[in-house]
């Protein structure tokens, strides 16, 4: 922390912090020290995505919007599209889910972004629900051989 002081305004640093307090559980000190992030990065992509990722375990309904905003920041990475899935996939809505998830597949540079950050969704818990739907199941597994593909998941 005391690399905070130096050097107050470095939004990197402050991502790290949010990310160190929150897996602590000290989601109010976490939730404001990414609310301080966003002040200072309003248009770093990974500043929504931390605050998106944050408010899922205090502040539910507040999470898309940051998605979101990660999507129209930063197009051409995976990671906005993802957590969009999970969100979704979390309220059971899983059409939508699986909407957000095959975008990433249709687009190559979304494919690779989700590749080079070694990723497995197999095993992301977000997605319990959606892996057990009749209906999105299969689909879901499909989508998950493609992303794993080559990575010798």
């Amino acid at each position: 922390m005391r690399y905070r002081r130096r050097d107050p305004n470095n939004p990197v640093l402050m991502r790290a912090i949010a990310q160190y307090l929150d897996g602590i559980s000290d989601y109010d000190e976490a939730l404001e020290e990414v609310h301080e992030l966003l002040q200072v990065a309003p248009d770093w992509f990974m500043a929504h995505n931390q605050a998106g990722y944050i408010k899922h375990e205090t502040r539910p309904e507040e999470t898309k919007e940051h998605y979101e905003k990660v999507v129209s920041l930063r197009p051409d990475h995976y990671i906005g599209y993802y957590n969009l899935a999970c969100v979704y996939a979390l309220a059971n809505e899983f059409d939508k889910a699986i909407e957000y998830l095959e975008t990433i597949v249709d687009r190559d540079d979304l494919t690779e972004s989700y590749r080079i950050h070694g990723w497995n969704m197999d095993k992301d818990s977000d997605f319990d629900e959606l892996k057990k739907s009749d209906k999105h199941a299969k689909r879901f597994a499909e989508i998950a051989g493609i992303l794993n593909a080559g990575r010798g998941a």
